[in-house]
């Protein structure tokens, strides 16, 4: 039975991903695995008999008097930070029948690509300031849309004819609420030629002639729009972006700035 018992206690500590010291009631290692020793004394081939003072010097210092308090006070420690070198580790300390268990888990790697990941985030939100700021401050309308064809984003100079009509407008009413007609200037544009919607099934528009119409003065402007698709990791379409470049004078008239078009709409 003893030989069965040392061949499980072998296989446990063998197997053990964390550093793991196996101590006497007497605060002795009575068995400890490799981790354990490359992490603790890796000049040393063997740390069975030893006390914990013997090893407890320098960064194991404070490893060993938070073992030494946990025995004396009979008080288990769960995932304690501790710092061994440049090493960030969590420290286990807790009781058995008849001796004591000491895991050390080195966090280091993980703590490292956790930290990876904050600062690619904090880069992408700085880059994508910097998209949005630059987005305000070009004479373009910009207007995005999610798969579902609800508006993520809209620019200032797109608001500047439009308002918040683009995010309140229904998508079956859009055309009517935002004043949008076909090149003609005489029809609404039907739904099915709508240049964002064209690039959510897929398709790059390029140029499309359109007119916008205030509802309120039935003055109208000539607007030319893009729209293309952008697609997301696992290479569907997430969803749509369009620029519509817009006239600067009113369609028969000139020498006007073209918000004044489209301003009481926008702000009514």
């Amino acid at each position: 039975m003893t030989d069965v018992s040392d061949t499980v206690l072998e296989d446990l500590l063998a197997t053990a991903t964390d550093a793991t010291l196996l101590l006497s009631l007497d605060g002795r290692i009575v068995a400890s695995n490799e981790n354990a020793r490359g992490l603790l004394a890796p000049v040393r081939s063997e740390l069975t008999g030893l006390g914990l003072a013997e090893i407890g010097r320098g960064p194991l210092a404070r490893i060993c008097r938070l073992v030494e308090a946990a025995m004396k006070s009979d008080a288990p420690v769960t995932e304690c930070d501790v710092v061994f070198g440049v090493a960030a580790c969590k420290l286990t300390v807790s009781r058995g029948e008849a001796h004591w268990v000491v895991r050390i888990r080195d966090e280091t790697e993980p703590l490292s690509n956790l930290y990876r990941m904050r600062d690619a985030e904090a880069e992408k939100d700085e880059i994508r300031a910097m998209m949005l700021t630059a987005f305000n401050n070009i004479a373009v309308a910009v207007v995005a849309m999610d798969p579902g064809g609800k508006p993520i984003y809209v620019n200032r100079f797109a608001r500047r004819f439009v308002g918040d009509l683009v995010e309140r407008a229904e998508p079956e009413n859009f055309c009517r609420a935002v004043g949008l007609f076909d090149e003609g200037g005489t029809a609404l544009l039907a739904s099915g030629l709508r240049p964002l919607p064209r690039a959510l099934r897929g398709e790059t528009v390029l140029n499309q002639r359109l007119v916008l119409r205030n509802a309120i003065t039935q003055q109208s402007l000539r607007v030319d729009a893009n729209a293309a698709p952008f697609h997301g990791r696992e290479g569907r379409i997430a969803g749509a972006i369009g620029w519509f470049y817009v006239e600067d004078k009113r369609i028969g008239e000139a020498g006007h700035d073209p918000a004044d078009i489209v301003r009481p709409m926008a702000t009514g």
